[in-house]
């Protein structure tokens, strides 16, 4: 997988799961955040989420959004 995709046609049939974690430069302050790009036979949110690494793991804040265009986090409706 590259940067922003796959590397050849017919590679993201050979997982059944991928999410994909970023790290985006906004104003000079990095952000980290995930999409959930596929998980079969369930259903997920496809939107792209915040998330930190704490010394207890991984943390997503699946309430709140993360918008590229606009530049900002947001809170989603509950």
């Amino acid at each position: 997988m590259t940067e922003r995709g796959f590397e050849e046609p017919g590679d993201e049939h050979a997982a059944d799961d991928i999410i994909r974690l970023d790290l985006d430069e906004i104003q000079g302050k990095l952000y980290r955040s995930l999409i959930v790009w596929k998980m079969r036979g369930t259903s997920h949110s496809m939107n792209r989420h915040p998330f930190d690494i704490t010394d207890r793991g991984i943390v997503v804040y699946p309430h709140k959004t993360f918008s590229l265009g606009r530049g900002f986090i947001e809170e989603e409706g509950e």
